[in-house]
């Protein structure tokens, strides 16, 4: 991975809130997301203190992305939790 990428900047940040690390404030919006990707990963990182907002970002997830995404399952999974 390329530290620089947005796409590995986004992921590093998601996988350090799910840990319950701190990561810096910023822009979750990386150049050229697709949106239901970003979606989800706006999901991920409101699960900690937003379950309204997690739960909405998860649901816009499905409504945007085709069925065969992983993020799609991922978000229908997370639902499941809510």
């Amino acid at each position: 991975a390329e530290p620089a990428d947005a796409y590995w900047q986004l992921y590093r940040q998601t996988a350090l809130r799910r840990l319950g690390r701190a990561v810096e404030a910023g822009d979750l919006v990386p150049a050229g997301a697709q949106a239901a990707e970003l979606e989800f990963q706006k999901g991920v990182a409101a699960l900690a203190t937003d379950k309204a907002a997690a739960k909405a970002h998860f649901q816009q997830t499905i409504k945007l992305g085709p069925v065969s995404l992983i993020e799609v399952c991922a978000a229908h999974n997370e639902l499941s939790r809510l």
